[in-house]
């Protein structure tokens, strides 16, 4: 007697396409059963109970990278080029139809972006979308931002907090530094190089444009914004003195700043304020 579990001539495998009815009554079946919370929370643990254990980890993710181990450089062309594919419009649609298992009218098309402008128009899910954002796509401290904290802002003890992190936003934008002893003053770092570099999307074409528009933008809020730009580091002594000169023109500071008597870094008990 042959053995009915082995493989037959002329018998089928298990694993058969299916026909178009046949999917759809296993995607339906399939979103009945995630639309259950307790069905997902049960589904939750198990998943988490599993990839807990290393082997199966590491199985898992050889299967679904097709037993491949990608180099350093090659996860941060796949991530650059998703986060890309993200921002369109075209492929948040194809996920949703994806996802739902249905093409998607150009009415609803319509209402998703009526939807989503109207989401973004409250001041409160914007601010928190943008915080969001600014803290999963940066790398902060920027390279540029470590190099004026090194240089100028921990050697010389200046009153100034970072926040280039996105842990303060003013009407939508994010400032390097606040300072520390007041209200509402804020440094901006960049480069002259990059800031008059052209590309799509900018609504300034120089650097004294860029610093125009960010000086208008926080005034707007009641804040003083002064701009350092990265060749004013080799020149400590001007920058100190623009920086001192700057915090003494503030109308919201009642006292007199005196940040430095000499080019030598400060040191405990060095900084006055007089």
């Amino acid at each position: 007697m042959k053995n009915k579990t082995s493989f037959q001539k002329g018998h089928k495998p298990y694993l058969v396409s299916h026909t178009k009815k046949t999917k759809k009554k296993i995607g339906k079946a399939s979103r009945e059963r995630w639309s259950n919370s307790k069905y997902k929370e049960k589904m939750k643990n198990i998943h988490k109970k599993l990839f807990e254990n290393k082997e199966f980890k590491e199985q898992k993710l050889k299967t679904f990278n097709h037993n491949k181990t990608h180099t350093k450089k090659t996860k941060e062309k796949i991530r650059n080029s998703i986060k890309k594919s993200w921002k369109s419009t075209d492929r948040l649609l194809k996920s949703i139809i994806a996802l739902t298992g249905r093409e998607i009218s150009e009415k609803t098309k319509i209402k998703l972006h009526n939807y989503m402008k109207i989401q973004w128009n409250d001041n409160e899910y914007r601010e928190k979308q943008l915080k969001l954002i600014l803290k999963g796509t940066m790398k902060r401290p920027t390279n540029l931002e470590s190099k004026f904290d090194n240089e100028l802002f921990i050697p010389y003890k200046l009153p100034f907090n970072y926040c280039g992190n996105g842990s303060l936003l003013i009407g939508y934008k994010n400032p390097d530094y606040v300072e520390s002893n007041d209200k509402k003053i804020c440094l901006e770092v960049g480069n002259k190089i990059e800031k008059s570099i052209k590309r799509k999307g900018r609504f300034y074409h120089s650097w004294q444009e860029y610093e125009q528009q960010r000086i208008n933008h926080f005034a707007m809020y009641g804040w003083k914004c002064l701009c350092l730009w990265e060749d004013e580091l080799s020149n400590k002594e001007k920058l100190l003195d623009k920086i001192n000169k700057f915090l003494n023109i503030c109308p919201n500071r009642t006292r007199k700043v005196d940040l430095f008597k000499d080019l030598k870094p400060l040191t405990e008990g060095d900084f006055e304020i007089v």
